[in-house]
């Protein structure tokens, strides 16, 4: 089967040769073969509708000489390579405020933190080591690539207002700036302890389940069902929000609630998506499952 691919300006390109029973996958490698155009690069359409990975050509109407769109994505950087990077900027920021005051703040004298600091600090350091691990070990990416030009937006959440903003104000030497007044009691720092680590256990649990969900080399999406998926549609968002919650309690600092806040939004705006394309893919969907709160919302 002949096909015209052009370029967004209706230039031609090139005209390839596949197999009538194609997928897109297989039509990407003969693009690279002719254009020397990397498959991650590529995107492929049809009157507008974009092609995806591993379907059948014959499913979008194509057939002999039709005519699709190739547009050049530009240099792309894995999604498991972009995570890493994020949560790699709050260990680093948090760590230079907290154990280097002379460089951070350029103050020369000894640093005493209190149980409140010392208590963030560590809540910091194990929430973001948590992320990097499940990045390697546990997500499926249904995307594997994204351009390298969004890399500092993507970025700029977790290393300036999860890094810079919350760790420069939070580690100030013997006083903390931007302070609300945190927890002070040892017994109320380990009650929030212990309620924030099953909150980070609860968090690891829905992903390694939802990983269990897609088989390794597809994208395929199945109902998630057991433990809080029983109430809400996205009980990892749950169990994050809460977890920065604990954390702003504890530190009592104006950043961390700012940073939880705009957290929280982003976190409800991708629920409320997921728990749409839930509803629109699966029949079967337990209607009276919520989107992020048990039976409120």
């Amino acid at each position: 089967m002949r096909l015209v691919i052009n370029d967004r300006k209706g230039k031609l390109l090139k005209k390839v040769e596949v197999r009538s029973e194609a997928k897109v996958d297989e039509l990407k490698n003969e693009i690279f073969k002719q254009l020397k155009l990397k498959q991650h690069r590529q995107r492929i359409t049809i009157e507008g509708k974009p092609l995806q990975d591993g379907k059948l050509l014959e499913s979008y109407g194509i057939k002999q000489d039709s005519v699709l769109v190739l547009k050049d994505l530009g240099v792309q950087i894995g999604w498991k390579t972009v995570f890493l990077i994020e949560y790699f900027g709050p260990l680093l920021i948090h760590t230079f405020c907290y154990a280097r005051p002379d460089l951070a703040y350029g103050y020369k004298g000894d640093v005493e933190h209190s149980i409140t600091i010392i208590m963030c600090y560590l809540m910091v350091m194990f929430h973001f080591m948590k992320r990097e691990a499940e990045t390697i070990y546990v997500h499926r990416f249904g995307s594997d690539w994204m351009p390298i030009m969004n890399l500092p937006k993507n970025c700029f959440h977790y290393w300036v207002l999860g890094g810079v903003f919350i760790a420069y104000p939070l580690y100030y030497p013997h006083q903390p700036m931007l302070d609300l007044g945190g927890l002070k009691e040892s017994w109320q720092i380990t009650l929030a302890f212990l309620l924030w680590v099953y909150c980070q256990m609860g968090n690891l649990t829905t992903h390694i389940m939802l990983r269990h969900l897609r088989p390794e080399g597809t994208r395929e999406r199945n109902i998630p069902k057991g433990y809080l998926f029983e109430f809400v549609s996205c009980p990892n968002y749950t169990f994050e929000i809460l977890g920065w919650i604990i954390f702003s309690i504890v530190s009592g600092n104006i950043m961390s609630w700012i940073f939880t806040a705009i957290g929280a939004g982003q976190m409800a705006i991708w629920a409320i998506k997921k728990h749409k394309r839930y509803l629109a893919e699966f029949k079967d969907y337990p209607k009276r499952r919520k989107i992020l709160i048990p039976f409120v919302f």
